[in-house]
């Protein structure tokens, strides 16, 4: 450390000796034996290194004071490494969220993720791409006709001839959603659900294809007729009525448009003839089984025989509850016998004859 007392000057390193400086402040000077009395008591420049720090006085520098420090002479502030790494985090993170708003708002609503028509995903589309994605896989297979069966009849409906159809715009319209989640909008991470398609049924020509069917299946219902003539029997089968079950069938075709494709059975309303056409058959085949031959009486050792003819006009058929019940002239099968069976009806003494041996 030196002094030039005639530039009233003090020039003092950041260390030197015993001299010591902190940066933005004036150095303190810790005088050496016999030193002190060298420093003019007026004002001096301090100096560290080359740089002006302010006026000093030298009793200030003997008392290990600090002098006036001017605003315009500290030392700039610099931010520390853990601040820099702070701030730069801080703003990447500024910057990122400005980006997914910004892009969000550009690309305008989605259908939210994990979203799915029918079993056909959707979720993140926007509309016009989530429309086409439904008309393709939703629509389009559920135009395709479907096949109900009529008791044993093949019936084929075309579901758009029939008003019914699969409306994508609506069914996508009511979905979608401006999502400022980017995991949601950008990485598939959301609440979307199943939904159904949204159907479209057109009520007059729902109601042609209800006049078809009935055209196609109403019948009437028949009672069966069952009467014997001698060796001959006639027979009528009776039949059952049907007419379309129209609030199941329409039910069942809108329903059945975006389910696979299998043969159903078609809706109908049953109403049965006075006999069942099951017991009417049976009565039929009892009828033609008693007038196929003649039937044998045996009485004793006398045998009479009962023409068919006469079984035939013994048989008759009554309907009870729905039921044929058959029943049978006992006077008039045994007339035809009677003569044969009256030496039946006579006493007989029992008799017997001894042989030789």
């Amino acid at each position: 450390c030196w002094v030039r007392p005639s530039r009233l000057s003090l020039r003092l390193p950041w260390r030197c000796g015993k001299a010591t400086s902190r940066p933005g402040r004036a150095s303190h000077l810790h005088d050496t034996p016999g030193a002190r009395d060298d420093f003019p008591q007026s004002g001096l420049l301090a100096y560290d290194g080359a740089r002006r720090v302010d006026r000093v006085s030298i009793e200030q520098l003997r008392k290990g004071g600090q002098g006036p420090v001017s605003e315009s002479h500290r030392r700039p502030w610099r931010p520390t490494r853990p601040q820099i790494i702070a701030a730069s985090v801080l703003g990447g993170v500024l910057v990122l969220v400005g980006f997914f708003v910004a892009l969000a708002a550009l690309a305008g609503p989605v259908v939210p993720a994990g979203t799915s028509v029918n079993g056909v995903d959707i979720g993140g589309l926007n509309r016009d791409a989530a429309v086409q994605k439904v008309r393709d896989e939703v629509a389009k297979p559920a135009a395709e006709p479907l096949e109900f069966d009529n008791n044993g009849e093949v019936l084929i409906v075309k579901p758009r001839q029939a008003g019914v159809w699969v409306n994508a715009v609506e069914t996508v319209d009511p979905l979608l959603q401006r999502s400022w989640n980017p995991l949601q909008r950008f990485f598939g991470i959301g609440g979307g659900s199943e939904v159904d398609a949204v159907i479209v049924v057109e009520d007059d020509e729902l109601d042609r294809q209800m006049g078809a069917f009935d055209r196609l299946v109403t019948t009437q219902a028949a009672d069966p007729s069952l009467s014997i003539n001698g060796t001959n029997v006639a027979y009528t089968p009776g039949q059952q009525g049907r007419t379309v079950d129209e609030d199941a069938a329409r039910e069942l075709i809108i329903e059945s448009i975006t389910q696979p494709r299998i043969r159903r059975e078609l809706p109908v309303e049953i109403q049965e003839p006075i006999v069942t056409v099951a017991n009417a058959e049976a009565a039929n085949t009892l009828a033609e089984s008693a007038v196929s031959g003649p039937v044998k009486i045996v009485v004793g050792d006398v045998v009479a025989e009962i023409p068919a003819r006469v079984i035939g006009d013994a048989l008759d058929f009554t309907i009870d509850n729905g039921d044929y019940v058959p029943s049978l002239n006992g006077a008039a099968l045994f007339a035809s016998v009677a003569d044969v069976l009256k030496f039946a009806e006579e006493p007989r003494d029992a008799r017997f004859k001894v042989r030789k041996n």
